[in-house]
């Protein structure tokens, strides 16, 4: 198991990392949509991304390899034994489920609507990232709350 304070450095990393992607993702969206390209594209790269990230987590899966950094990897290892082989091999096979419907509803939807979306020069509303990232960072606390909380009862 983790003790208590090196569990806190782990989980502000894995904050910081998870919100740095977000921002890079929002930062290509912006620049995407500020460039005029056709909104059906970002679908399709979504839809690509998505099948990527389900086929990473499959294999993943499969082989029971993760495919992190080291203390992601810690982080990993500890909410394996937390939660218990069986719930956590539950959570990833719904994890990557979800992803694949994603994949499968992003290709759809860029086939078959029709985007329109007025070109601007500014890009996104500030209101979309504020919404994204509230609702990222409150799933994410309250999952690592949830097992942090159990762990701390095996331990105590």
């Amino acid at each position: 198991m983790i003790e208590k304070e090196e569990l806190r450095k782990l989980r502000l990393k894995q904050f910081i990392l998870l919100n740095g992607t977000v921002i890079l993702v929002f930062l290509g969206m912006d620049f995407y949509i500020a460039q005029g390209f056709p909104p059906k594209g970002m679908i399709w790269i979504f839809g690509f991304l998505f099948l990527m990230i389900g086929a990473l987590g499959l294999y993943q899966m499969k082989t029971g390899k993760i495919l992190a950094t080291k203390d992601s990897q810690k982080l990993v290892k500890y909410e394996r034994e937390v939660m218990g082989e069986k719930t956590w091999k539950r959570q990833q096979k719904v994890g990557v489920i979800i992803i694949f419907i994603l994949a499968v509803t992003g290709f759809v939807a860029a086939a078959v609507i029709d985007f329109p979306l007025p070109h601007t020069e500014r890009g996104m509303d500030p209101a979309s990232y504020i919404g994204a990232f509230i609702g990222i960072n409150l799933g994410t606390g309250i999952r690592s709350y949830r097992i942090d909380k159990k762990g701390a009862e095996k331990l105590g």
